[in-house]
This record gives structure tokens, C-alpha cells and sequence, in this order.
């Protein structure tokens, strides 16, 4: 199968569990770190919905999803580039570096969910759990992640 990239001038939204906002509105970076049985860090691409704007993309997001939206959850925005760019310089000065990619992943459908052609991954995230210092670079680098989003942050329910 062949990976296609998002452009740099676009924009995903991720799901945030309540348990990764805090009381301030900003984003824990743990909400940004790949679990060990992912491939990638699960977002919807936003310029999917080419006439919407982004309350409109998000609202029919919200029907795509797969998975519970819990009532204090939100829909973090980030810019592909933006965000491609940010981990690149932190990481690098680090000592170490973590290329990115935002990745087109489309969901087909299923009994019990329509097809999410909007479905996408962020890629090139360290897999926590493969050793400690893997694991303390795939926090940094959630943490990194965390700091690109982009307010105001979208509600998981209408």
C-alpha cells in the first residue's frame, strides 16, 4: 500500500480524553505518545471536508469517530508543518532527532462504523515501552507535539 503524506499547509484534529486537559485548557503531552499496539497516533484530517469550515469538519468528525467522545473530551487542532517543523528543532537539539510524518489512513467501513476517508496518522513517533530511553524521548516528543496545538480547543460533543 502506498503512504501518502498530507501537505505541509494542512491541519488534523485529534481526540483528547479528558485525563490529558489541564485545568488550564493546555494539553498533557501523554495525549501525543504512541501505545505500543499502534502504528501510529490516530488524527482526522481536516481538509478532508474541503467545504467546511474547521466546527463543520469537526462536527462530522464526531460521527466518524471510533471510539467513546466523553463529555469534557476535546478535538485538538494541529498544522501539519508547523508541527513537522517544532518536533524536528527540539528533538535535534536533543541530540537526537524524530522525523515526523502525517500519513493518510482511511478507515474502511464496517457493521458498525461507516468508511473515515478523514482518518490519518502521525508517524515517526517513538513507541513507548521499547526501553526507557525510548520512552522518556516518545514523552518529550508528546510534549513537543502538545505545545503546536492550536486553540481554541473543539468539543467532543454538539
Amino acid at each position: 500500500m502506498t503512504t501518502v503524506s498530507l501537505l505541509e499547509e494542512h491541519h488534523v484534529v485529534r481526540y483528547i480524553k479528558p485525563s490529558f486537559i489541564r485545568k488550564d485548557g493546555t494539553i498533557d503531552g501523554g495525549a501525543f505518545v504512541l501505545r505500543k499496539r499502534d502504528s501510529g497516533i490516530s488524527v482526522n484530517w481536516l481538509e478532508f471536508f474541503r467545504d467546511s469550515d474547521t466546527s463543520e469538519s469537526v462536527g462530522r468528525i464526531r460521527k466518524l469517530i471510533r471510539m467513546e467522545l466523553r463529555k469534557n473530551g476535546r478535538f485538538a487542532k494541529l498544522s501539519v508543518g508547523a508541527t513537522k517543523s517544532h518536533v524536528f528543532k527540539e528533538t535535534t537539539k536533543m541530540g537526537t532527532v524524530a522525523s515526523l510524518d502525517f500519513v493518510k489512513k482511511p478507515l474502511s467501513a464496517t457493521a458498525e462504523y461507516e468508511a473515515d476517508l478523514s482518518h490519518a496518522e502521525i508517524v515517526g513517533v517513538p513507541n513507548e515501552f521499547d526501553s526507557e530511553l525510548v520512552d522518556d524521548l516518545a514523552m518529550f516528543v508528546g510534549q513537543s507535539i502538545a505545545r503546536c496545538v492550536k486553540l481554541p480547543l473543539y468539543p467532543a460533543h454538539d
